[in-house]
């Protein structure tokens, strides 16, 4: 999505005098409450990919995820009875 917007929007003409104004007050005239927002998703979306992949990477370590998995390191399972 973040790639989209950049592709598509065009960024918005500045005055004469931005020159004159600080970084912080032509930041807050070309962004808005939309591209803020569009942000914190694409951000949110990292998050959960890097968590989800975190999860899943220690649940093949332990050997939980394919149902017959074995942990990382260990041998053969002798079953005793």
């Amino acid at each position: 999505a973040l790639l989209a917007y950049l592709s598509v929007a065009r960024p918005r003409p500045v005055s004469a005098d931005a020159v004159d104004k600080s970084v912080v007050d032509v930041l807050r005239a070309t962004i808005g409450v939309w591209e803020l927002a569009l942000l914190a998703s694409v951000a949110l979306q990292l998050t959960l990919c890097l968590c989800s992949w975190r999860i899943y990477r220690q649940l093949r370590l332990t050997g939980l995820h394919p149902p017959e998995g074995k942990p990382l390191g260990a041998g053969r399972i002798v079953e005793m009875s």
